[in-house]
């Protein structure tokens, strides 16, 4: 699916925001870009934004998507951060 949405011309971010949850598509896109990647997760803040508003556990994926170079600090419009209330430090 990854290389598909990829060949369509769709966006890293849009395709990785149509697959969360899905943890293996995601690493599967993060493949199909690896050249991007890292530039994209620092520059575009987009995705965790929408894993922060709209999903819950989801630390494996924030997880995965810190160790590709997203960055972690990003804050919203506000100034909030955008993980503060929805990513878990494991017990």
């Amino acid at each position: 699916m990854a290389k598909y949405l990829i060949e369509q011309g769709v966006s890293f971010t849009a395709a990785i925001r149509k697959v969360i949850p899905d943890l293996e598509a995601i690493k599967s896109i993060c493949e199909v870009n690896k050249s991007i990647v890292k530039r994209e997760l620092q520059k575009d803040v987009s995705i965790l934004e929408y894993i922060a508003l709209n999903r819950s556990d989801v630390n494996d994926i924030i997880k995965y998507l810190a160790e590709q170079g997203a960055n972690l600090n990003a804050v919203d419009s506000c100034g909030c951060y955008l993980l503060q209330t929805n990513f878990h430090m494991p017990d």
